[in-house]
């Protein structure tokens, strides 16, 4: 017998995802994800901007996720579309009322984004502390690159399907960003690459560093060390900084191996 959605005395009571607003998210599925089980949920008038591998995705293994209403909601270019689940019950089939592949947003969609985030009342919890990405197309250097089609730029262009590579000989490579000035920075977030691509190397020995200065031989501070246990495949890291003002970041393979990013985001004010 095909499941039914519960009477419930108003549809205030069904559980929901409403007026969000996800902008490059480093999820390995998708940026609005129904798990496996998850069942009468409301996933409307969402935006998703920015590079992600599903915008959706609806499981679909056992239990699957069933009688979901994924609708009116809005994704840009960069995000990979929805994954729907076979479970006939799910009102998801791609695109649905869903508005994707947007290279600009409709007035709709800014309308959610405007909206999305802290009520008013409680914008004074930041205490000014909002944390941005600084390294967000800030100049990079790189030891080597691979080929013209991996550049140091893509590994902090906001979007973690584009990647630097450095040559396959490379036996010191690093990849470094200039802030362009010294910030009181948080954290380091590290993106690997998110194709088909699974090389394990890419993901070990690596060191997160920090400096005043260009040349790191001058001075530096090691934030982070990864040893030779690989990170998992499609990754994100996050290394957290030591206290201090930080102009210069970097990371630096240290097994004489290439490396590999997909993003790098630099957290700070």
């Amino acid at each position: 017998m095909k499941p039914r959605r519960p009477s419930w005395p108003a549809d205030q009571y069904l559980p929901r995802a409403w007026g969000n607003y996800v902008e490059q998210d480093s999820q390995d599925f998708a940026s609005l994800y129904l798990d496996n089980g998850s069942s009468y949920w409301d996933v409307k008038n969402n935006v998703v901007g920015g590079y992600t591998p599903h915008w959706a995705f609806v499981q679909n293994g056992a239990p699957a996720a069933h009688d979901n209403d994924v609708q009116n909601n809005y994704a840009g270019s960069d995000a990979g579309r929805s994954h729907n689940s076979t479970v006939p019950d799910n009102q998801s089939t791609p695109p649905g009322n869903n508005t994707v592949g947007l290279t600009t947003w409709p007035t709709a969609a800014l309308n959610i984004i405007s909206n999305a985030g802290l009520e008013p009342a409680y914008v004074g919890l930041l205490n000014g502390q909002a944390q941005t990405n600084l390294a967000y197309n800030k100049t990079a250097f790189v030891s080597t690159t691979y080929s013209t089609s991996f550049p140091g730029a893509n590994a902090n262009d906001e979007n973690a399907g584009t990647l630097w590579a450095s040559s396959s000989s490379d036996a010191n490579a690093y990849w470094e960003t200039d802030l362009g000035a010294a910030h009181t920075l948080s954290s380091v977030q590290i993106l690997f690459r998110q194709d088909a691509y699974d090389y394990p190397t890419e993901r070990q020995n690596f060191r997160v560093w920090v400096s005043a200065s260009q040349d790191m031989s001058l001075g530096k501070t090691i934030a982070c060390t990864v040893g030779g246990t690989p990170l998992p495949y499609q990754c994100s890291y996050s290394c957290v900084l030591p206290a201090g003002s930080w102009r210069y970041v970097a990371v630096v393979k240290t097994d004489g191996k290439p490396l590999v990013l997909g993003e790098v985001r630099v957290f700070g004010h």
